[in-house]
């Protein structure tokens, strides 16, 4: 593995390629941070320093040096271990993936949602045409029942009229045989 080391301008500073351990921890809501140790060499310790950036052969991640650690392990070797967050590169990319995976949630529910409105409008719209139906059938039913009624009412008229006549005869009838 090669580890690009540029300086604030981007200006590539030079390449490390004896690592002996990277840790490299991404998080995506706040900035990540790396562990590198390294052989103690001049020119390990003039190219990590503060300030610097870190990226990784055919990675697009940087990373900023924050603090440098040297230490020595007891048998004559001393490596650079360089603590450092993760530049707001990261806090971009994740911030833009948040905002597009919220989008695509989005555009999701709204059609889903549309979807839904849609059936339940379908549905009421149905059920409007069912009862504007039952209405038409009932007006059907109550003009019939009307026509009927009337119908009804001149029989009963009729009817009245003959018996109101078929009582004066028999009341001329019956003054006539009484007397009369």
């Amino acid at each position: 593995m090669e580890l690009y080391i540029y300086d604030r301008n981007m200006i590539l500073q030079g390449v490390i390629d004896e690592i002996s351990s990277l840790i490299w921890t991404r998080r995506y809501w706040a900035a990540g941070e790396f562990k590198l140790l390294v052989p103690f060499t001049d020119r390990h310790v003039a190219l990590l320093v503060k300030n610097r950036l870190i990226m990784k052969r055919g990675d697009t991640e940087a990373a900023e040096i924050r603090y440098v650690n040297i230490c020595g392990n007891g048998s004559g070797w001393k490596g650079g271990e360089i603590v450092e967050q993760l530049l707001t590169v990261l806090s971009v990319v994740s911030t833009v993936c948040a905002i597009v995976f919220g989008y695509a949630a989005f555009a999701r529910n709204k059609k889903s949602d549309t979807e839904s409105e849609a059936k339940s409008d379908a549905t009421v719209l149905t059920e409007i045409g069912y009862i504007k139906g039952g209405i038409d059938d009932i007006k059907a039913e109550q003009r019939e029942q009307r026509k009927t009624n009337t119908e009804f009412m001149e029989r009963l008229v009729a009817v009245e009229a003959s018996a109101k006549q078929a009582h004066k005869r028999l009341d001329t009838l019956e003054n006539h045989v009484n007397g009369g």
